[in-house]
């Protein structure tokens, strides 16, 4: 099995080995699966990607993100000295070796932290339910953000009064859930088509984006189109998201034309359960799959899971059948409250990951990042699946 740091050598040798390389990697003849790697940033913005396979160091540059051209009455919307981009910004999401991250305003960003390339995503300001709060007699004077009830779910909703109100540094903590990609920015082949979602509050709506779009697009299209709790892209089929509701509803959104995406329900809703968080994965062996975890909250408000159970989708009954046999692969859930600095940050439904049970440095999916602290290091834990241009 091929490894990030090898083909990042092979490729740095000279400019014949790094032609060869490219192309080898155009042709898909390398393989996408590669061992987990253990990045940890220092203040210095100097990472370290450690290969757990080996215990190998390498160094990676990691530049500060430049001031954004978006602006708020005429003043850079972006502080003018940016932080480095991965010890202070909060992993929303990760896809195709890329991270989805928030910044010090709660702006989103996309970043690869093997090369440390960066690119912008729409300004967070376009999001729906989001306005953006200026301090009383000040109007230049930008400090946070509150968050609306456009979704009319209960009669006496109103969607002019605000229901969360976060500093700008806090939003990033409590309105995004997740985050997914739905091919390689990198790629020549589907980078131009990139979409990204986003999963967030209130009501876990979901709002999309494709690299270079101006604002985020708040998918709207039907009643049901809220309360998603986990999605996933279709590597096999460009720009189909497989979504899973509250209610164990599977939802396909296909975003491949240029219209508006088709969203069809391809699995019935069950009973809802404000005590079950929904998961769906796509398993090696091409079912899909959906987790259900149940969990108590205990006096602390923590939730608890007491239960895991595995369902199999049957496309032709549109029905979930329960199954026993991972196939020689084991689930593997992050629970629990996060510590980012001094804020303590919630996860009620925290992820699922399925992984090879026999050969650990093989992750099956990429979901999300697991975050720890270590001292003055901020530990990311990450397996990175590469496009063919993902490095370069």
């Amino acid at each position: 099995m091929y490894e990030i740091p090898d083909l990042i050598c092979c490729a740095a040798v000279c400019r014949s080995w790094r032609a060869h390389y490219s192309s080898t990697r155009r042709l898909g003849l390398c393989p996408n699966s590669h061992g987990p790697c253990l990045l940890t940033t220092p203040p210095t913005g100097v990472a370290t990607l450690r290969r757990l396979s080996t215990g190998n160091l390498y160094r990676v540059p990691l530049p500060a993100m430049p001031p954004s051209a978006d602006t708020i009455l005429g003043n850079p919307y972006h502080h003018h000295h940016p932080l480095p981009p991965l010890r202070d910004r909060y992993v929303v999401g990760s896809s195709h070796g890329w991270l989805v991250t928030a910044d010090e305003l709660s702006e989103l960003h996309l970043l690869n932290p093997v090369t440390g390339a960066q690119l912008p995503l729409p300004p967070l300001r376009s999001l729906a339910p989001v306005r953006l709060l200026f301090r009383r007699n000040d109007l230049a004077t930008f400090y946070g953000h509150s968050i609306l009830d456009i979704t009319p779910m209960r009669p006496e909703h109103n969607p002019r009064v605000p229901i969360l109100i976060h500093d700008a540094a806090e939003t990033r903590y409590h309105l995004y859930q997740r985050a997914v990609l739905s091919g390689d920015p990198s790629s020549s082949s589907r980078g131009r088509n990139c979409t990204v979602v986003v999963i967030h509050n209130p009501w876990n709506l979901l709002s999309f984006a494709r690299l270079g779009d101006a604002t985020w697009t708040w998918l709207a299209l039907r009643p049901d189109c809220l309360g998603y709790q986990d999605c996933f892209f279709d590597d096999d089929d460009d720009g189909l998201l497989y979504a899973v509701r509250s209610c164990g509803e599977i939802q396909t959104i296909d975003f491949s034309g240029s219209a508006a995406p088709v969203v069809n329900c391809i699995c019935v809703p069950l009973k809802h359960s404000f005590d079950r968080a929904n998961y769906i994965v796509r398993a090696p062996w091409g079912d899909i799959l959906q987790v259900w975890r149940s969990f108590e909250l205990d006096d602390g408000e923590e939730p608890r899971t007491y239960e895991l159970a595995v369902f199999k989708l049957d496309l032709a009954m549109e029905d979930l059948v329960q199954i026993k046999d991972l196939r020689g692969h084991a689930l593997f859930h992050k629970n629990g409250a996060s510590q980012h600095g001094n804020i303590e940050i919630p996860q009620m439904y925290g992820d699922i990951q399925l992984m090879q049970f026999v050969d650990y440095y093989t992750l099956v999916t990429l979901k999300t990042i697991a975050i720890s602290m270590f001292g003055i290091y901020l530990l990311y834990f990450v397996t990175i699946f590469l496009h063919p241009c993902a490095l370069y």
